[in-house]
């Protein structure tokens, strides 16, 4: 498989798909989920201070939440799903009607709270 290694900065509630980051040949972890991987590295020069990974296989984006160092320059990446930027064409495609507004705004109507004008 092939894992892409960055360090970004990214908003958590964001659809940005990072491009780059440096290549590496993975396997996945026996028994580990695809929504929650456990990616193994074998390498010598693995940059450290990563935070976030694509995988081309899986065609998914995760955050980097552990990073457990095995003997001989083997390397655990403890990842978690970023489901915005993995199905952000899915998003995206999607058309939505907003009925209501948690905030007020002039933008979106929300009918159920009354109009308050102030009499002079």
């Amino acid at each position: 498989m092939k894992l892409y290694v960055m360090f970004i900065s990214k908003r958590q509630n964001s659809t940005l798909q990072p491009t780059g980051g440096t290549e590496y040949d993975v396997f996945l972890k026996q028994d580990t989920s695809i929504i929650n991987p456990t990616f193994i590295i074998d390498s010598n020069n693995l940059n450290l201070n990563v935070n976030y990974c694509r995988c081309t296989d899986t065609g998914r984006y995760y955050f980097i939440r552990d990073i457990i160092c095995r003997n001989d320059h083997i390397y655990e990446l403890v990842c978690e799903i970023d489901v915005l930027a993995s199905f952000k064409a899915q998003i995206v495609a999607k058309t939505a009607n907003i009925m209501y507004a948690a905030d007020s705004t002039a933008n979106i109507v929300d009918r159920r709270i009354p109009v308050q004008a102030g009499l002079t």
